[in-house]
């Protein structure tokens, strides 16, 4: 009897500790006003853990469902997110364009955490934002260019300043757009053209650095800024570029190390050429992800052209470098393929490479290089490396919805799926969608799932677009699990499942039954809302159980 009561009673008191041990994840909204029409914002919401402590790592995954809604009440937009959190994250949490200027009502509701999350009542927020339209503000942003030095030596850092002041400064906080490049004066690139997005109120300064190439000589270049988009009313476009000049002194082109040449292409693509064999083959990337993350496993599509008349084995390998760094795993050569082509024919393949957990945040080159004998030629692109968890944090797209129309499902049934992607990258992007059913009995057999692809669909979405596509399926006579797959070069960029209950066809279905309209994006989850009242009544029959024992006892 007293194991038994001790037995109850540690239980209970196991179950309040847990309880107390719980996290609390909360969300407010984080996006301020006013905020301005043609302009994408991606920092919606701010998820906190009110429990984190300090050097501890808890990366939980915590998702959300938002609406935004104009003053009349019509829904502007619906989505969903998924971040990993361990004090707080504003990033990714939603996306939102502007069209019209006025008021709308912004609102998130926290759907699924990993962790024990107790506390309900600051899971759900709603605030007010205003949009205003950019042609209002007026202002008169002024570009100045300058580096701290003006002479270099080859493999020296070059820190160069953009600074952006508004001679008319309104007090009101909007995004400009920024182009910049380090360019020599036959056109040739140090610093291929790179657009970047900031915020200025008054004035804003940004400072960045290039670690000059090994060159042979000396080269003059210039470092260029333009203001693509002041997203107000600029009175005064003349000053919204301007150049600085730098010398960068390089080896003596005497010295035997400076027995290579070098030349560049437009567009941030350099081609390194060793010898004149180079004009018999050529190496192209045609396809490559623009944003990677530390620990990510990418892949790019590259194409090698023979124009040898005869037959030739090509060694083709790529990595991320920085200088003489190496920002990949494995050696420079790590992913090396070795491909016989024949003469005159172009052959395409695809490389895998693995950014290093430790590689420094930063935007770097990215090369594949192609090898016959001793000639080599390289193909260079630029690439962001960023930290975090790539597929929730930092996806270059996204499958906002993934839903379907129809309310009567029941076996034999053609029914529509939908879903909306939207590129997240500021170019054009070829992507693969692909569908997938998994059935639900099969899953519940020792045997494992059943899959069976349904449909693929090439697509292409243009510089931050958003495009609904669909497929038409069969509802097979059980319930099914559809599973939508991202893909770009072979890797899934995202992925979301549909749960479908399929009604036997025999069985008819009452018209007058309002079902609701089944959709990936409003079902709000209730997992981890009542665990306070379900661990207090829990409590509660351990503790009258407890006395009840004691009053028999004492008898």
């Amino acid at each position: 009897m007293r194991l038994l009561l001790a037995s109850l009673i540690l239980a209970s008191l196991l179950l309040v500790s847990a309880a107390e041990a719980a996290t609390d994840v909360t969300i407010e909204v984080y996006l301020k006003s006013p905020v301005v029409t043609g302009v994408e914002y991606s920092k919606l919401f701010k998820i906190t853990n009110l429990d984190h402590i300090t050097n501890q790592t808890d990366n939980i995954s915590v998702s959300a469902n938002y609406n935004i809604t104009a003053i009349n009440g019509s829904v502007i937009k619906t989505g969903k997110f998924t971040v990993f959190v361990n004090s707080y994250t504003t990033a990714n949490t939603g996306n939102w364009t502007p069209v019209l200027a006025g008021n709308y009502t912004l609102c998130g509701l926290i759907t699924n955490t990993t962790a024990e999350n107790t506390n309900s009542t600051n899971d759900f927020i709603c605030s007010n934002v205003e949009v205003i339209d950019s042609n209002s503000i007026s202002c008169d942003l002024s570009l100045d260019v300058n580096a701290s030095d003006w002479l270099y030596d080859d493999h020296d850092t070059i820190e160069y300043n953009l600074a952006v002041n508004d001679l008319n400064c309104s007090n009101l906080t909007h995004p400009y757009l920024i182009n910049y490049k380090i360019v020599d004066f036959f056109g040739e690139y140090l610093r291929s053209p790179y657009n970047s997005t900031y915020d200025i109120k008054c004035a804003d300064a940004r400072t960045h650095q290039k670690k000059a190439d090994e060159i042979c000589g000396t080269e003059a270049y210039w470092i260029e800024a333009k203001i693509l988009n002041t997203n107000c009313n600029d009175t005064n476009t003349a000053n919204n570029e301007d150049k600085f000049l730098i010398i960068v002194r390089g080896k003596n082109p005497e010295s035997s190390s400076c027995s290579q040449t070098s030349s560049t292409l437009g567009s941030g693509s350099t081609t390194t050429v060793t010898t004149d064999t180079t004009a018999n083959f050529e190496i192209n990337i045609l396809e490559f992800p623009q944003v990677v993350a530390t620990g990510q496993t990418f892949i790019s599509k590259v194409e090698i052209k023979n124009k040898f008349s005869t037959t030739k084995t090509f060694e083709v390998y790529s990595y991320i470098f920085d200088g003489q760094k190496l920002l990949t795993e494995g050696s420079w050569s790590g992913n090396k393929q070795v491909l016989p082509i024949n003469a005159g024919q172009s052959f395409v393949t695809f490389l895998p490479n693995t950014v290093r957990e430790d590689a420094e945040l930063g935007i770097y080159s990215f090369r594949a290089r192609v090898a016959v004998g001793d000639a080599k030629l390289d193909d260079t692109k630029e690439i962001e490396i960023v930290k975090g968890n790539f597929t929730n944090e930092t996806k270059i797209a996204e499958i906002t919805s993934f839903y379907t129309k129809a309310k009567e499902l029941y076996a034999g049934r053609q029914v529509n799926l939908y879903s909306r992607i939207e590129n997240k990258l500021n170019s054009e992007q070829n992507f693969t969608l692909e569908l997938v059913n998994v059935s639900a009995q099969a899953e519940q057999n020792s045997a494992g799932p059943r899959s069976v692809t349904a449909s693929e669909k090439e697509i292409t979405l243009g510089p931050k677009a958003a495009k609904t596509f669909d497929f038409q399926v069969t509802l097979p006579d059980e319930n099914v699990k559809y599973i939508l797959k991202l893909l770009q070069n072979q890797t899934i960029i995202d992925e979301e499942s549909l749960d479908l209950n399929v009604t036997s066809a025999e069985t008819p279905v009452n018209p007058k039954f309002n079902y609701p309209e089944i959709t990936g994006d409003l079902v709000f989850s209730s997992r981890n809302r009542n665990t306070d009242t379900a661990v207090a009544l829990f409590v509660a029959v351990l503790l009258t159980l407890v006395l009840a024992l004691l009053k028999t006892k004492s008898r």
